[in-house]
């Protein structure tokens, strides 16, 4: 079954023709590359990461395709590692970030930490000469014939770059048209398997890993728990949770509960999910997981007769939900997993029960245009632990608007830095320190921007416009709504007349701006429209 976002039309002429599984073409090599590449450089002059001495002969099959199925959004070794090693190759590259707050509606590996963007330029020559080297490096066979070996070796599920995909569960489809919002001409996107993921595929350890689904979601919630480190032999089944019409009657948090169900929330968590738990359990709805917070849902969890974990696990879920504890099942005999790993069976590892849906990842806003994104259709919605949302920047942009030129990193001082540590939260005390450049990372890695430490023009764009819309993130606003918050959504999505009032122009304008970003046009302003904006 083809993609959504590749069923349409492609909007982009020329784009590259299947490739075929042979010879120098196949796999997205120099010369499955050639309508893309422009520069004469051969790419065998240019540095290529080194090649492990103790890689086994066998190697890990072709990876499935796993979909975001837990929200986790913590960066994984071998994603990093990936990456670190990429930019010690490369000097000249860079980082988009690895992890990505997760976002109701919204799919994406970025929000397991299993998703690298890569930052090269398409426009650059140079750039391009290197990205054909190390695309071409990971997707050749090796001697004994194995197609894409080093990409299988890292465990790497599928790429994007320059407006084409390609994945290991579709091999032989070779390089694809991609559509999704973003062309990804400013990055190269990378998604792993949950083995690559976790570092222990034969790239870093010298054996084979067997694959590994990952956490399995439940029936009547919306998320698996967060991955523990144990592999998953088996494939998940496809579960979705509809929850049907709200009961007469249902406290207004219910909804909350229902979107955010099977996230594992604990102290040091934070966001929408942790209100609704505190709203359902009776203690303050502050939406910080604190010691206060742990403590009421122990003694909340012992009321309702279930371990007092102070975590939501499932069974804490279920009982916030009402739902009944299903009846146990007899444990299955355990499987031996084998010690290398088997070809896929057709049908099952090396074909995905559903083809990838492409993430959106925080929408670019308008009309500052600074970080990539990338088009995904939703299938069930997402949530988020620590932290469920980006980083609140307190006060309003006008703070930060007089300091905007001023670039800002470690030592410097004076009163940019105090606006700037006001607005993330920080001991204000005039010193750019470790803590201040720590925050500083924390809110670019969230917003999509190089991770730096450096407050830059970039940085000061997206600052000022997260102070705007910041205070109106967990606002529902539609036709009907009025106030500042309808203000501030007017002010970026181009609404006229800017008057606080939600009318027809501004649901019009909100259609408009859903449908530029690949989100649903319903012309009501929720979470996931706020993050797309810029929140």
């Amino acid at each position: 079954m083809p993609l959504s976002h590749l069923s349409h039309r492609s909007r982009f002429a020329g784009a590259l023709a299947t490739a075929a599984l042979a010879g120098v073409t196949a796999l997205g090599g120099t010369a499955a590359y050639a309508d893309t590449t422009v520069t004469n450089q051969p790419a065998a002059t240019l540095p290529t990461p080194p090649v492990p001495a103790n890689l086994p002969a066998a190697i890990e099959p072709l990876q499935p395709y796993v979909p975001q199925d837990s929200c986790d959004p913590a960066d994984k070794p071998g994603v990093q590692a990936f990456a670190n090693l990429l930019m010690a190759t490369y000097k000249d590259s860079g980082s988009y970030g690895i992890s990505t707050a997760c976002i109701p509606g919204d799919v994406s590996e970025h929000h397991e930490g299993r998703a690298f963007d890569w930052k090269m330029s398409a426009s650059n020559p140079g750039q391009v000469a290197e990205v054909n080297a190390l695309l071409d490096w990971l997707l050749k066979p090796d001697a004994a014939g194995n197609q894409a070996a080093m990409a299988r070796r890292f465990g790497i599920m599928y790429i994007i770059w320059d407006r084409k995909i390609l994945g290991t569960y579709r091999l032989s489809d070779g390089w694809r048209a991609y559509s999704g919002v973003d062309p990804h001409t400013s990055h190269v996107h990378f998604s792993f398997s949950w083995a690559g993921a976790q570092k222990r595929t034969s790239y870093w350890t010298g054996t084979v890993a067997p694959v590994d689904y990952g956490p399995c979601k439940v029936e009547g919630l919306s998320f698996a728990p967060q991955d523990d480190g144990t592999p998953n032999p088996t494939a998940c089944p496809r579960v979705t949770t509809s929850f049907g019409p709200m009961p007469a009657g249902a406290p207004a948090y219910l909804a909350a509960l229902r979107t955010w169900s099977g996230v594992i929330l604990r102290q040091g968590s934070s966001g929408p999910a942790v209100t609704a738990v505190q709203q359902a359990i009776g203690t303050t709805a502050d939406g910080a997981f604190g010691p206060g917070t742990a403590s009421a849902l122990q003694a909340w969890q012992t009321k309702k007769g279930i371990p007092a974990s102070g975590v939501t696990d499932v069974a804490t879920w279920r009982a916030l939900l009402g739902q009944p504890a299903p009846a146990p099942s007899p444990a299955p005999a355990p499987t031996p997993a084998p010690s290398t790993p088997p070809a896929p069976a057709p049908g099952t590892a090396s074909t995905p029960m559903t083809e990838p849906r492409r993430d959106w990842q925080r929408p670019r806003p308008a009309p500052y245009a600074s970080r990539p994104v990338h088009s995904r259709p939703a299938p069930p919605p997402l949530t988020a632990p620590a932290p469920a949302l980006p980083p609140y920047i307190a006060g309003g942009p006008a703070a930060l608007q007089p300091y905007s030129t001023t670039t800002l990193q470690v030592g410097s001082s004076g009163a940019p830095v105090v606006a700037l540590q006001k607005a993330l939260q920080v001991t204000a005390d005039g010193a750019f320190g470790p803590q201040t450049q720590g925050a500083v990372q924390k809110f670019q890695s969230a917003h999509r921007i190089n991770p730096t430490g450096i407050v830059d023009a970039v940085t000061w764009r997206a600052l000022m416009r997260a102070a705007l819309l910041d205070p109106y993130r967990t606002m529902t606003l539609q036709v009907g709504s009025t106030g500042p918050a309808v203000s501030a959504l007017q002010q970026v999505v181009g609404a006229q007349p800017v008057d606080g009032q939600f009318g027809p122009a501004t649901k019009a304008a909100v259609l408009a701006y859903q449908q530029s970003r690949g989100l649903p046009a319903t012309g009501v302003v929720g979470l996931r429209e706020w993050l797309a904006l810029g929140a």
